[in-house]
């Protein structure tokens, strides 16, 4: 069913949130269109179920990021900075406690372009991008409400683009893509300390959206570089043995 539209149009922004009544939009980027243009945006709103209203802005502007835990006890951690190219890979985080953010704790590295799962205190990062210029990494990091430290590295060395969600101790990781690029289908669960193969997903796609826990997890939309390149609005669920593509799309 069809949602509520956001106040500023945007992509690559991270969420924060659990629920599709109570949820973040948290940073983003502006490509061509409606002023500002080509910039990466510090916007925050706030979703209820049938509207988005503008938050407290994020103290950085930021594309790329990683979004955990929940309205009044979220986390955002890395992605790209400054407000107008050149961006550069951050590895700054930031709290918020329902009407404020504030400095959280360093990252082990700068990172973005990767996927996220957990809470405030028990936040979980991995793969995507790191440096100036940015190159692919599969470190992961974990959170614990003050300061990070290195988690078990991604089997996938080249894995950006990805999805996942779940807990720091029980996550799933998703498709993705690597460069130059070609579209996994894989998917990797995470028990706290490594990651072990699960099952292929039905479509192998990045980009797309990702939620749910290590046995009950969905899919949605994204982008295939082949065949042919572009957009999809698939779904698929896993049920924690196995990928099933849904009847239903996303728009």
């Amino acid at each position: 069913a069809s949602g509520g539209t956001l106040n500023t149009t945007r992509s690559t922004l991270s969420i924060v949130g659990t629920s599709s009544t109570s949820m973040l939009a948290v940073g983003g980027y502006r490509g061509g269109g409606p002023s500002p243009q080509f910039q990466a945006q510090n916007n925050v709103e706030s979703y209820n179920g049938s509207s988005w209203t503008n938050a407290s802005a994020l103290p950085i502007y930021a594309m790329s990021g990683f979004g955990m835990g929940t309205t009044t006890a979220g986390l955002h951690a890395g992605g790209s900075e400054n407000q107008s190219p050149p961006h550069q890979s951050t590895n700054k985080s930031q709290e918020y406690n329902g009407s404020s953010w504030t400095t959280g704790g360093t990252m082990t590295q700068s990172q973005q372009l990767g996927a996220s799962a957990g809470t405030q205190t028990a936040g979980l990062l991995w793969g995507g991008k790191t440096g100036h210029p940015p190159s692919n990494t599969n470190v992961a990091q974990e959170y614990n409400g003050s300061s990070w430290t290195a988690g078990g590295s991604h089997p996938v060395s080249n894995i950006i683009r990805t999805m996942g969600s779940g807990t720091q101790t029980a996550a799933i990781n998703f498709g993705g893509h690597n460069d130059p690029p070609a579209d996994y289908a894989t998917t990797f669960l995470y028990n706290g300390s490594s990651w072990t193969a699960g099952p292929n997903m039905a479509l192998a796609r990045n980009g797309a959206m990702g939620s749910g826990t290590q046995t009950l997890a969905i899919c949605g939309g994204g982008y295939m570089y082949s065949p042919p390149p572009g957009g999809t609005a698939a779904t698929e669920w896993f049920d924690g043995s196995s990928w099933t593509k849904d009847r239903k799309s996303v728009v």
